[in-house]
């Protein structure tokens, strides 16, 4: 696993992103609010700060993929490759998002069995990230739908995966940046005239709250046009944005919406990180020590699994663990918690490997019987 070719740095990001994610979800079902706790000592301040930041982590896999596959777009040199791209694009979401699905209905019939109030709204006002009553579905329309990324826009996300929302938000963006920027590459009249149609059809349909984040994606797909060395070995401006970077987290963690409201939260915090990224982009830090390299590649490989399959066995966890009430937030709790954490990664860890670890191979069947 030679990490020669590799930004570390992103790679960082991106693994603790998505761990901060499902440590947030996992603390959620486990342990009550920070104001609930019966002490305040230095251990929880620590655990419920570092885990407070999984929205603010989403924006980040929207900028970074932004980056990646609008980038993408942005470097296309001659013809666009429709068929190519689509292939790679939504290939690599099925191929974990099927079994994650199926995987999310089965974890549910277990936590159904033990507190059906969990994922049927008995306990959303006291649970955070719960399906609200009678929003819970896990009949075969609503996976369909999910699995035609159309949670949030006409359906429920399935069962008890709220994190799906944001793939809905990925892959309506992977489709509407090249309907909207091919044009404008391939000057030709009529791909305007078959390109733009369709993006105002899009544009139509997408629900608010998925045009507000929009721009977050679509400024990291602006990344990519950055001139080559403009900020290499500029760390005084990586000092600088990745400190603004942290006010902003800091700040929003403090202020939460009483000074702004969620959309303009999100704008800041993708700003502010599309800038940093700005610096980390041309600063690969490839590294010199092996181990740390191995673990955020290995961190960042596996944390699109993790997204998607943390969800449903943290909630299974918190039914087995905290119902009728959530643990009170002890010394002892904290190990629970760290505990089920673990689990989680090491069960994405084993799903990737299974699944999201053959992405290629399949891309490779697809592309050769459309060949055929």
């Amino acid at each position: 696993m030679s990490h020669a070719n590799r930004n570390l740095h992103l790679d960082w990001v991106r693994g603790i992103s998505a761990l901060i994610v499902c440590a947030g979800h996992t603390r959620n079902a486990l342990l009550p609010d920070f104001a609930d706790l019966p002490t305040h000592g230095l251990m929880a301040q620590l655990v419920y700060f570092s885990t407070g930041f999984g929205h603010a982590a989403v924006m980040v896999f929207f900028v970074m993929s932004g980056y990646l596959v609008g980038g993408s777009v942005l470097s296309t040199k001659g013809a666009f490759d429709w068929q190519r791209y689509l292939v790679n694009r939504y290939v690599r979401l099925w191929v974990v998002l099927l079994p994650a699905l199926i995987w999310t209905w089965l974890v549910d019939q277990q936590t159904l069995a033990l507190a059906p109030q969990v994922l049927q709204g008995g306990l959303a006002q006291n649970w955070h990230s719960l399906p609200a009553k009678g929003e819970y579905s896990t009949s075969f329309l609503t996976l369909l739908l999910n699995l035609g990324f159309q949670q949030t826009v006409t359906a429920p996300v399935f069962g008890s995966n709220g994190p799906l929302w944001s793939l809905a938000n990925e892959a309506w963006y992977y489709l509407l940046f090249p309907l909207l920027v091919v044009p404008l590459l391939d000057r030709r009249w009529w791909v305007a005239l078959t390109h733009w149609p369709l993006a105002a059809l899009m544009l139509a349909f997408m629900p608010a709250d998925m045009l507000w984040l929009l721009p977050v994606w679509m400024a990291g797909a602006l990344l990519r046009k950055l001139p080559m060395g403009l900020l290499k070995g500029r760390m005084a401006f990586g000092l600088i944005t990745g400190a603004a970077f942290l006010a902003v987290l800091v700040t929003y963690k403090k202020l939460g919406q009483t000074r702004f409201d969620a959309h303009t939260w999100d704008g800041l915090i993708g700003l502010s990180f599309t800038l940093w990224a700005a610096y980390l982009i041309q600063n690969a830090g490839g590294g010199h020590n092996k181990l740390l390299g191995r673990m955020a590649i290995r961190l960042s490989d596996f944390s699109y699994s993790l997204y998607l399959v943390h969800m449903p066995l943290a909630l299974l966890f918190g039914a087995m663990l905290s119902v009728p009430l959530k643990r009170v937030g002890e010394a002892g709790d904290f190990l629970v918690f760290a505990g089920a954490v673990a689990v989680e990664l090491l069960f994405a860890y084993a799903f990737w490997w299974v699944f999201e670890n053959r992405t290629s191979v399949v891309k490779h069947w697809v592309f050769k019987v459309l060949k055929h």
